[in-house]
């Protein structure tokens, strides 16, 4: 599950054991749009800071592969 809050953050809990796994940081304000796209892969929020923000679920690994493409790019 997935929840928003009035100081910006979104938090993704486990329901079993109750416990916050993860939480995103990216709003300066209240998070008043929340939404989980229907395979779960994407989440998208929105706030009174005016920002829309695109949450993507990749692994650590994942976003270091991406994070070295990147900087190989930039090399090249």
């Amino acid at each position: 599950m997935i929840s928003s809050g009035s100081d910006g953050l979104l938090k993704l809990w486990n329901i079993k054991s109750n416990e916050c796994v993860a939480t995103f940081d990216n709003h300066e304000d209240k998070v008043w749009a929340l939404t989980v796209k229907q395979d779960g892969q994407y989440i998208v929020s929105g706030s009174a800071d005016s920002k829309i923000t695109f949450w993507e679920d990749i692994s650590e690994k994942e976003r270091e592969e991406m994070h070295q493409e990147t900087e190989m790019r930039i090399l090249k």
